[in-house]
């Protein structure tokens, strides 16, 4: 199943070549943890927006679990659907895709910074983390 975002700026985030590192990336059993950050300070629209997400591998006895273990104040709700449609396109060619504990355990926002890109970015720079992937080189 193919899940694309459209931001316009989906072939500049590099999706394709996360997913596929996502995908060859072995889970065990245990927690893995990955941070997203994108604080971009101009005279003109600022980005801020910080993503902290946890995965591990159920396999075989659950199906997909998603946790939002963060507060209002530390990320607004209004950005829940973004974050979890990135999670999910990442996810999509995984072997194991339907086995995954998905939390968002940590974040932050910002009251005039914050919009639903921000949240797309630092949700695939801490996928990326998550797995080792240096995603730096190709994101705003």
């Amino acid at each position: 199943m193919e899940i694309e975002l459209v931001t316009g700026l989906t072939d500049y985030l590099r999706y394709d070549e996360l997913r596929t590192a996502f995908a060859q990336f072995e889970f065990s059993g245990d927690l893995y943890s990955g941070h997203g950050k994108i604080k971009k300070q101009s005279s003109g629209r600022c980005k801020f927006a910080a993503v902290q997400i946890t995965i591990q591998n159920t396999k075989p006895n659950y199906a997909n679990i998603f946790n939002w273990e963060v507060t209002e104040a530390q990320i607004p709700m209004y950005f829940f659907d973004r974050i979890l449609t990135t999670i999910k396109s990442i996810i999509s060619e995984h072997p194991d895709r339907g086995h995954f504990k998905i939390a968002v355990v940590n974040g932050e926002s910002h009251a005039v910074d914050s919009d639903c890109l921000s949240y797309e970015i630092a949700t695939l720079k801490a996928m990326a983390n998550l797995i080792g992937f240096d995603l730096e080189n190709y994101c705003i």
